[in-house]
């Protein structure tokens, strides 16, 4: 083998990891060559210089590049080979002095472990995704101990039998005949009292699936209409389970009695029997068929149903789910209730989410960074603060933020503590001193594209706008904030104090016909009803749709009867014949403030109503700046307007136009059907954190209706310019104006 040949065959020298073995394969080649005693001469030896040249230049091509450092001032063989041992050679020294410098760089801080990050068994994707991508420095962990797979339990359908769904909620019978197809049901009878407009395209989704779907929406009053119902079922198939939702079917108890009966006389090996409740009255009823041996199940879903913390979707959602774990548990009474978890504060979150173990003598000065945060964590902390709490930050200005610095941003994003407001507060709390803008039927608001020194003769009419409908109050005060955030001009139509027997809809064809007289109202109309000023938004929008318009709708609040409901429960405790006198007694308390108690005293001494009245208004001159008339009005308005919200039944017929639904938590909700029917536009559904008293508080609300406006006035507004201006011809332009009107 020639010389070349072998020096190949020889690993170069790239450090201390190899050199033991670099230098036994060197020597041996050398000795090999002959050239060896020019590496071991002695100091005075004469060596041959060809010989020398020869050894020292296979020796330095023997060497990676890297090393040359070591050796390129070497004159002989024997330097090279020396400095090679100098740098690589571990005689123990060279470790006790890495050792020493290393203690002292932990003990100093400068020098820290390879850093690892840990995620819990659940996180696993996260975990292999990072790996993955390769933007991990030292090792990914993942924590198993104590880990617990949670087990679900599904229930199995049979292909070749049918089930059966009695709903009166079609959102909820339409999910879960869904889940029952996703577990292998092809079968089904669909009951309900009246179909929902979209159930076609659902059978139509269902049969492209291989599901046989029959429906039916006769009356059950008697026991032959259910065996008939029945019989179609069983025509499907063997019928293996009914799932009753009894909300409002089963209020007359002899319906479910006879859906019993009939179960057990056609299908007696029927697998499961459930009823749907939120209450504990029907328990009784299925009691004896549980005790004859016959499968029963009752389902109570009235907490998780009455929960004002999630939304209508969600709620189906979770009592699907509670529906097939009440199947799997094999109990005769099942209650679904929402598990609460305990909000952590956000420090506590980011921690948990960056693996930091956070100390309780732990300063506020503190920052993410001195915690111990890792890089490979700060795209996860920042995505989490984007998603969930609309904060933007990039991972340096992350690792920098102090423990008191993240408190004051989870104070800024926190929802505001709402005050709680019973009764008639809840509707009536302010009245203006200022006559004459609280009996203006047209008041300008300021908004970003329209100044709050704006005069109303500079309002320009050709310019689409939101029109606000207010509540029992009728006054804009109400609507200052929420308009301030608004990427359009904005008018709130105040009922006035001198249209006491105006109904609901003569009051929105008197705001229509303002409409239309005064201001160029487009096709493409934007109406904001709030609390009863729904009612008359909705008056209002089918008004416009006759001549031809349609647009969006905003009813802030919630539904028709959400309102109402929420009217009848506050007012509850007060009877009919003393509502009227508890509504003067409270208007008095708004208006008198610090000198109610002088006003009660006058108030009480009289009887009638009307002398009561006009004792406390009399009471009120000279504390207040406001004339007796004014305050006499505002009474009066006050329960009239009260007296025909609770008396409004509804629109008509369905609107063409969107409507979007922003909705407080309440009492009392209607279910999905009742608004879905008030448009065939489309209906959709926001829920607000903010309670109905403080609904037009809550800064989402500016939010959802700039997402809802046209790109024209989008684009207008990014065009237009937000400085302030002054009006230099003011005589002039009123002028025209006086002379355009005429």
């Amino acid at each position: 083998m020639s010389s070349n040949n072998t020096m190949a065959l020889i690993e170069k020298l790239t450090g201390r990891e190899n050199y033991p073995t670099w230098r036994f394969a060197v020597q041996t080649y050398l000795e090999h060559e002959e050239l060896w005693s020019c590496v071991t001469a002695k100091d005075n030896e004469t060596i041959d210089p060809k010989l020398d040249t020869k050894a020292k230049s296979k020796i330095i091509l023997l060497v990676h590049p890297i090393n040359y450092v070591h050796i390129q001032e070497a004159k002989t063989a024997k330097e090279v080979w020396n400095n090679l041992a100098k740098a690589f050679d571990d005689t123990g020294l060279t470790r006790r002095i890495l050792q020493k410098a290393l203690s002292e760089g932990i003990s100093r801080g400068y020098v820290r472990p390879l850093s690892r990050v840990t995620y819990a068994a659940e996180e696993v994707s996260r975990a292999f995704q990072l790996l993955v991508t390769r933007q991990h420095r030292g090792r990914v962990l993942l924590r198993i101990d104590g880990f617990q797979p949670s087990i679900k339990h599904r229930i199995q359908c049979n292909p070749d039998v049918c089930y059966v769904i009695f709903s009166t909620q079609c959102t909820f019978g339409i999910q879960l005949a869904d889940r029952l197809i996703e577990r292998g049901a092809r079968n089904l009878l669909l009951h309900y009292d009246s179909f929902p407009g979209y159930l076609p395209c659902k059978i139509q989704l269902w049969k492209s699936q291989g599901v046989q779907v029959q429906t039916s929406c006769e009356n059950i009053n008697n026991m032959d209409q259910i065996l008939t119902v029945l019989n179609n079922a069983a025509s499907l198939g063997k019928v293996d389970g009914i799932i009753i939702d009894e909300l409002q079917m089963c209020e007359k108890k002899q319906i479910l009695k006879n859906l019993e009966l009939a179960s057990k006389e056609l299908f007696p090996s029927l697998r499961f029997f459930m009823v749907i409740t939120d209450d504990h009255l029907k328990t009784e009823i299925c009691l004896p068929r549980n005790n004859d041996g016959y499968p029963a199940t009752i389902l109570h879903l009235g907490a998780l149903r009455k929960d004002r913390d999630i939304s209508s979707s969600q709620i189906n959602r979770l009592c699907v789910e509670a529906v097939e774990a009440a199947l799997c548990s094999g109990e005769y009474v099942v209650i679904a209730a929402p598990h609460v978890i305990p909000r952590k504060p956000l420090v506590q979150q980011l921690c948990s989410i960056a693996g930091l173990e956070m100390s309780e003598d732990s300063k506020d000065t503190t920052t993410l960074r001195e915690l111990g945060v890792v890089a490979e964590r700060m795209p996860n902390i920042t995505n989490y603060l984007r998603d969930y709490h609309n904060i933007t930050l990039i991972d340096s200005d992350v690792s920098s933020l102090t423990l008191q610095r993240i408190n004051e941003i989870e104070d800024a994003i926190v929802a505001p503590g709402y005050s709680t407001k019973n009764g008639l507060e809840a509707f009536y709390s302010y009245v203006d001193p200022d006559e004459l803008l609280a009996t203006t039927e047209m008041v300008f608001m300021p908004t970003l594209t329209s100044s709050a020194t704006m005069r109303d003769d500079e309002f320009d009419v050709r310019v689409t706008s939101l029109c606000i409908v207010p509540g029992l109050e009728g006054h804009h005060g109400r609507f200052r904030a929420l308009c301030e955030r608004l990427k359009l001009p904005a008018l709130v139509l105040q009922p006035g104090l001198d249209k006491l027997d105006e109904t609901i809809q003569q009051t929105a064809r008197r705001y229509a016909n303002s409409l239309l007289r005064k201001s160029a109202i487009k096709n493409n109309f934007y109406i904001l009803g709030y609390e009863t000023g729904i009612f008359v938004a909705l008056e209002l929008a089918a008004i416009l749709e006759e001549h031809g318009m349609t647009g969006t709708l905003f009813l802030l609040g919630g539904s028709p009867n959400d309102v109402l409901n929420e009217i009848e429960y506050q007012l509850q405790r007060f009877k009919t014949e003393k509502l009227r006198e508890a509504v003067a007694r409270h208007m008095l308390k708004i208006m008198a403030r610090e000198h109610f108690k002088e006003v009660e005293n006058a108030f009480s001494k009289r009887t009638l109503w009307i002398d009561r009245v006009d004792a406390g208004v009399r009471t009120l001159l000279g504390h207040v700046s406001h004339s007796a008339q004014y305050a006499r009005a505002q009474i009066e308005a006050a329960c009239a307007r009260l007296v025909y919200a609770r008396r409004y039944g509804g629109p008509a017929a369905p609107l063409r136009s969107r409507l979007v639904l922003l909705r407080s938590p309440l009492t009392a909700r209607s279910a999905p059907p009742e608004w879905q029917r008030l448009s065939r536009g489309g209906v959709t559904e926001y829920n607000l954190l903010a309670p109905l008293p403080h609904a037009t508080m809550d800064m989402r609300c500016a939010t959802i209706i700039n997402k809802y406006l046209d790109d024209d006035i989008l684009d207008q507004f990014d065009k237009k310019n937000l400085c302030e201006t002054y009006l230099l011809n003011a005589d002039t332009f009123m002028s025209d104006s006086v002379m355009q009107e005429k």
